[in-house]
């Protein structure tokens, strides 16, 4: 039983940590400051959460630079 309430504090982190980063990302920012030095479930899946969140809009940055670039190539043609 233990392990399922850990696992869901983990999941609610996660979550938690993903959606702010993506729609109140200086809120996330300093809730991630003040806990930075917290190691139980819900702390590590908010920072996990937050470090995809963060991975995917790096991605979707460079996916757009790259485009971007492809159609300024094609107009230099």
């Amino acid at each position: 039983m233990e392990t399922l309430i850990n696992e869901t504090e983990y999941k609610d982190g996660f979550n938690r940590g993903y959606w702010l980063l993506n729609y109140e990302p200086d809120v996330a920012k300093l809730l991630m400051e003040s806990s930075k030095d917290k190691t139980d479930e819900f702390s590590i899946g908010f920072s996990e959460g937050m470090r995809q969140a963060q991975q995917e809009k790096t991605l979707n940055e460079f996916e757009q630079l790259r485009n971007n670039n492809e159609q300024q190539q094609d107009l230099e043609r």
